[in-house]
């Protein structure tokens, strides 16, 4: 099920990834929430993000994760910061659009889940966190933390072998720039990774307001 819709959601058909999930979940007897349901879960939080709908994500997000929590998976260090880290994109795109005050609610949030990605100590959230930090600096326009954070996502992820990563990292730096050409190699760099629409998939992981 993961697999399959992953690259559904790479190729822009967000409802397709959902269908295969869901068809998946229904062939599953175990009523409990188990593995298959984070994942689910997850498909379909992050097929929201890729159709723009980020309040859809975030709601269906709260309702799944009272379950999720209790279902004690978050205890391994791979789910809770794959989930953590979702969350925190999930709240950062909300708070893109958001008034001052749920603004600064959803900042508080995503940062509660970054602190928790880099209490791990896993190489491969340091990346991850230093990119939602880079995020939540452009929506507070605070450019000089976003490119010192974002540049920390960049060798972060280089330094995991992360390299779709690095490139939305590079392109979102190359953005804050006003650097043309670097945004085209980076965005190309990851439509041959086969992301069909780099755009999107830039919104999707690197949530924010990076035009200048």
């Amino acid at each position: 099920m993961k697999f399959r819709s992953l690259s559904e959601l790479a190729r822009g058909r967000p409802d397709e990834a959902v269908r295969e999930a869901r068809d998946a979940l229904a062939r599953w007897s175990q009523p409990s929430f188990q593995l298959i349901h984070l994942w689910e879960l997850f498909l379909r939080v992050e097929a929201q993000m890729v159709a723009g709908r980020p309040e859809a994500a975030l709601e269906r997000l709260e309702s799944g994760w009272g379950p999720l929590w209790r279902s004690q998976l978050l205890q391994l260090q791979m789910y809770d910061i794959t989930m953590r880290e979702l969350s925190a994109r999930v709240h950062l795109a909300c708070a893109v659009e958001a008034g001052p005050a749920r603004r600064k609610k959803l900042l508080a949030k995503a940062m509660k889940d970054v602190r928790r990605l880099e209490k791990t100590g896993a190489p491969w959230a340091a990346g991850m966190a230093a990119l939602a930090r880079a995020s939540a600096a452009t929506i507070t326009r605070d450019d000089r933390e976003a490119r010192r954070w974002i540049d920390r996502a960049v060798s972060g992820f280089a330094g995991a072998d992360m390299g779709l990563h690095a490139e939305v990292a590079r392109a979102r730096r190359a953005q804050l720039d006003g650097h043309v050409a670097g945004l085209a190699a980076s965005r190309d760099a990851v439509e041959r990774a086969g992301v069909v629409e780099p755009a999107r998939f830039l919104d999707l992981w690197a949530p924010g307001r990076w035009d200048r």
